[in-house]
């Protein structure tokens, strides 16, 4: 029988590590963690179908409403894409351990989060065509730019935790490259030995 290539054992770990399922965690801490990045995906896809700013008119309360953008005029329902793609991530990271998974829902959270501060809160403070007519004219942002700003962290702060927690999970029988180097200094020679008690044996 061949033996096995120098290294490919260890190849075979560190593959393994990166791709495979991360180390399980105790139901609550996945439950409470599935819930943050699901959470966090429903508001991506809520906050397109909210005010996402305002133009108002006037000193006294209450001002006058001039004009309105809802979340899906602004990003033609790509958060609502980016959400159904972070529910589906968020489930394959939390509660299958899928270390890929936790990797894809983090790039999402980041995408959301570039895409309300660098798209959506400079036009916050644009008054547009209102504020060429109105003096007293002001743009708030409303609960749609909160929504998709608060979604997005907590899909970043969703995947960080899972990263963090599960950390790299070896299978039983397998060791990692760290602690076959390990065994190695610890028992110089060890093959050579078993070589010669083989020979000495025939």
């Amino acid at each position: 029988m061949d033996a096995p290539a120098p290294g490919a054992s260890g190849q075979y770990s560190r593959s393994d590590a990166a791709s495979g399922p991360g180390r399980p965690l105790p139901f609550p801490v996945r439950a409470l963690l599935i819930f943050l990045g699901l959470a966090g995906a429903a508001m991506l896809i809520v906050s397109e179908f909210q005010p996402l700013l305002q133009v108002q008119v006037g000193v006294d309360e209450p001002k006058v409403v001039k004009d309105e953008v809802i979340g899906h005029e602004q990003h033609a329902y790509g958060l609502v894409i980016l959400g159904a793609f972070a529910l589906a991530m968020a489930y394959g990271a939390a509660w299958r351990a899928s270390r890929p998974a936790m990797v894809a829902l983090g790039a999402l959270g980041l995408i959301g989060l570039l895409i309300a501060l660098a798209l959506d809160l400079p036009d916050v403070g644009r008054t547009g065509l209102v504020g060429k007519l109105y003096e007293n004219a002001a743009a708030t942002p409303e609960l749609g730019f909160y929504l998709e700003t608060l979604g997005a962290v907590l899909l970043v702060l969703t995947s960080g935790l899972l990263l963090l927690l599960t950390g790299r999970h070896h299978p039983r029988g397998g060791t990692s490259e760290v602690e076959e180097r390990r065994e190695g200094e610890a028992h110089p020679g060890g093959e050579g030995k078993e070589e010669g008690l083989d020979r000495s044996g025939r």
